[in-house]
């Protein structure tokens, strides 16, 4: 089976070490699958079901959920664990939860960069637009995120009932993009070229 490993985040033909099928006494099927990853020897549990009279094939869960990797290090911890969170709510499929913590690692980072704690992410992602602390894309960006993470957050106040996967995926993108342009970039920088 070609996946996506959720260690190294290559995509490979992944090698099947062990499974168990059976079937439950109404009929339904489930599976349990460990899958291994020839590049970096890790190994992945998915949980699949299926109807009656139907091969397992819908996953149900698995671990570790895609895409959960540590942070960069020049990422500050309490937004390094939000962004962990966001992605590791996406890997499961928890949309809503993904764009609320995406939208909180978001807060995370005005603070960080000096904006007011009290206001609202809102005007403290204004308050950055107006010091120039972030770029006008980085603004845009972090304003699709908070409105989005409002989405999963604050229930029915602008009119969306749920979240999608591809909305949730885009946002946790935006917030990778955010945090590469904001603390990786520049920690790169200082530590691969010599000073002038």
């Amino acid at each position: 089976m070609i996946g996506t490993c959720p260690s190294c985040l290559n995509k490979v033909p992944l090698t099947i070490p062990g499974q168990a099928a059976w079937t439950k006494p109404d009929g339904r099927t489930a599976a349990a699958m460990l899958y291994k990853c020839p590049t970096c020897n890790e190994v992945m549990a998915r949980f699949l079901v299926g109807s009656a009279g139907r091969a397992a094939t819908d996953l149900v869960g698995q671990w570790p959920p895609e895409g959960v990797r540590p942070a960069h290090r020049a990422v500050p911890l309490p937004i390094a664990m939000d962004w962990e969170e966001a992605h590791k709510a996406l890997g499961v499929g928890l949309w809503k939860s993904a764009v609320a913590m995406a939208r909180r690692a978001v807060q995370g980072v005005c603070i960080e960069k000096g904006a007011d704690p009290k206001k609202k992410l809102f005007l403290q992602i204004d308050e950055l637009k107006v010091s120039q602390t972030l770029h006008p894309h980085l603004v845009e960006w972090a304003q699709r995120i908070r409105a989005f993470g409002n989405t999963g957050v604050h229930p029915g106040e602008d009119g969306l009932d749920d979240v999608s996967k591809e909305a949730a995926t885009a946002v946790v993108s935006f917030l990778d993009q955010l945090l590469h342009y904001v603390y990786e970039l520049p920690d790169e920088l200082a530590t691969t070229l010599p000073p002038p």
